[in-house]
């Protein structure tokens, strides 16, 4: 501004103070603003109080964020939860299938010595198949007599093909089945992470992989949290 234009402008704001506001004349503030008005700033001022209202919003944002040491701790606190989930969660269907593998291996031996014990009540020599068969036999000769006894005839045969099958199948399970006490305890170690972890976080264990994709959205917030007000700062500025 020229000095011309600088003493029309002291000239005129002598003539609107009074004889006892000379003094605002020489505060700063008052300066700036009565310049601000004279040049017609309105609009400018307008934007720059905006910018200092966001600015002064993203700095209080900032602040709830929590420094950088407390962010990377809980970044690392989620990272070994996520990993520990990662590791020993399973969804339903899989955890199902689990805890009925650790049911039979725990009850292997009794399941072996009871199928055995029925393939012999089936398969012996003085078993149910053999007792059926000669009831069949003798069914079969009497029918030959009589033919209203083809319909008994026929339900005993199907019963007796229906025990061999049956003791064939108990058989083949014995034979199939063994112990195995080094898989029963990887299983037992499974399941025993999974209640410990679902008492950790307070759930049920078909409830973790839920769990964890919740920690996996808390860690992706957290780390783009700065990120965040930054990319909203900027913006802020450049409107």
């Amino acid at each position: 501004m020229a000095l011309t234009q600088l003493g029309a402008l002291a000239a005129h704001l002598l003539e609107i103070h009074g004889q006892h506001e000379h003094q605002a004349l020489l505060q700063r503030e008052q300066q700036l603003a009565l310049l601000d008005a004279y040049g017609a700033h309105s609009v400018t001022l307008a934007q720059v109080r905006e910018l200092a209202q966001r600015r002064r919003a993203l700095a209080r944002e900032a602040a709830t964020l929590g420094d950088g040491s407390e962010r990377d701790a809980r970044l690392a606190l989620l990272a070994h939860q996520c990993t520990e989930l990662e590791r020993w969660a399973l969804p339903g269907e899989r955890l199902a299938t689990l805890e009925a593998e650790q049911r039979r291996l725990g009850h292997a031996e009794r399941l072996l010595a009871g199928s055995a014990a029925l393939v012999d009540q089936l398969e012996g020599d003085d078993g149910l198949r053999n007792r059926l068969a000669r009831a069949a036999a003798e069914l079969a000769r009497l029918a030959e007599i009589d033919a209203d006894l083809g319909a008994s005839r026929e339900l005993l045969d199907a019963a007796l093909i229906q025990i061999s099958e049956a003791g064939s199948a108990l058989a083949h399970y014995a034979e199939a089945r063994d112990l195995d006490p080094d898989r029963l305890a990887e299983v037992d170690a499974h399941l025993q992470h999974l209640h410990d972890l679902a008492r950790k976080h307070r759930c049920a264990p078909a409830e973790l992989p839920a769990v964890l994709e919740q920690l996996r959205d808390e860690a992706r917030a957290a780390c783009m949290a700065p990120a965040r007000g930054w990319m909203r700062w900027c913006a802020s500025a450049t409107r």
